[in-house]
């Protein structure tokens, strides 16, 4: 199918935020310090020591990658569409014609009473096209979303749970999603 290129430039570009990655570095140097450590104590008196040099490299080389791959990570809305490069696919323009709805939600984390905003952009055939978590993007960049995007928006400000929103949406979320162990924690 050939889309039409969102129009970037009089778009707004939004991006992920920061201390997610930030805090994802730093279980990563707490998890690997350690772990490099021990492994240069019980190396270099035998000499294999290059070995775990090697290793370590190769880590630092993956998590550049991961690193360069958040950054690039983008949502840019305009009134012509949506243009989104995610973490893990390659970018996909959304015409503004291909969106039928967005819905912004609140859910509860867990069993806790702390809540977590989600928004979906749904196109005609009820399905997501893009959905932002508040777990990575800011609620005030995703509220700006539904402003400049311009298609009809429908908000739920009461919490609800996962079991509860997949009874009449469970089409919007992840497979793993809609299982019934998954809702029930």
């Amino acid at each position: 199918m050939n889309r039409a290129r969102v129009n970037e430039p009089g778009g707004e570009v939004f991006r992920p935020r920061e201390q997610v990655f930030t805090q994802s570095m730093l279980a990563a140097a707490a998890l690997l310090v350690p772990v490099f450590a021990v492994l240069y104590w019980l190396t270099i008196p035998s000499g294999t020591w290059l070995i775990v040099v090697a290793a370590k490299a190769l880590v630092l080389v993956v998590l550049v990658l991961l690193g360069v791959t958040f950054y690039r990570t983008s949502v840019t809305v305009a009134a012509s569409g949506v243009r989104e490069s995610g973490f893990a696919g390659p970018r996909r323009d959304i015409p503004r014609d291909e969106v039928e709805y967005v819905l912004f939600v609140s859910f509860y984390r867990g069993h806790t009473l702390d809540t977590e905003q989600h928004l979906f952009i749904v196109g005609h055939d009820g399905s997501t096209l893009v959905r932002m978590r508040g777990r990575y993007w800011a609620v005030a960049d995703m509220r700006r979303v539904i402003e400049v995007l311009g298609a009809p928006a429908t908000i739920i400000d009461e919490p609800q749970s996962l079991n509860e929103f997949t009874r009449e949406n469970a089409s919007l979320l992840y497979w793993h999603e809609r299982r019934a162990g998954f809702a029930r924690r």
